[in-house]
């Protein structure tokens, strides 16, 4: 499946489609350790290339997301809020001069080239129980039980207001997100995602429980 956002006219839309029979294959990689992180990789195999025959699924003509956004701007340097704005103006020289990533190559440049000067990932945090109270101070807690990955924290964020109680069959899956990076690996990145994962999940024990309930 790919996804991506473009725009027409002074409208940005995201663009979701496929494209079966496609010569480019990705394998899962596993690391011995049984850690149970897996990471994608471009295969180096030979493989037949039918005809591909790409098809639109869907358009939606709206605002870029938060997440979509901030990944962008720190990865590849292009601010899509900005070129909204740009767009919407019409100024198209500015507009060009924006759209370029930054110039970092690939081979063994951290975040493989493309223009990303390192591995992003956004990470979201899953209500992984019932009857979740998020404390005010929830990432500060986070960062001093795990103060390794601080470094590695672009952005984080909080989709619910602090001290806000509500169970996993609620309507919204996660309570926020950090933006991670690693200029190591994207192993490096997975992993240091599982740890924060697990700091998470005991901020949350703390303060939660089904006793909460009145």
């Amino acid at each position: 499946m790919c996804r991506a956002t473009g725009h027409a006219g002074s409208k940005t839309m995201a663009v979701v489609g496929r494209n079966p029979n496609q010569s480019l294959r990705w394998i899962s990689t596993t690391a011995a350790a049984g850690d149970g992180i897996s990471q994608s990789a471009r295969s180096t195999a030979s493989y037949p290339a039918p005809q591909s025959d790409p098809f639109l699924i869907e358009v939606n003509v709206r605002p870029p997301g938060t997440g979509g956004t901030w990944s962008t701007l720190y990865t590849y340097g292009v601010d899509l809020g900005a070129l909204q704005l740009l767009r919407a103006v019409n100024d198209r020289d500015r507009f060009r001069a924006l759209s370029s990533p930054s110039l970092f190559p690939g081979g063994h440049h951290p975040g493989d080239g493309g223009g990303a000067q390192y591995w992003n990932a956004h990470c979201m945090i899953p209500v992984h129980r019932d009857w979740v109270r998020v404390p005010g101070d929830f990432f500060e807690q986070v960062y001093e039980a795990i103060p390794k990955i601080v470094p590695h924290v672009s952005r984080a964020e909080l989709s619910v207001a602090p001290g806000t109680l509500f169970s996993s069959a609620g309507e919204v899956p996660w309570i926020g997100y950090p933006l991670m990076h690693s200029r190591v690996s994207q192993r490096q990145l997975l992993e240091m995602y599982a740890r924060f994962a697990g700091g998470c999940r005991v901020v949350l024990d703390a303060t939660s429980g089904d006793d909460l309930v009145s």
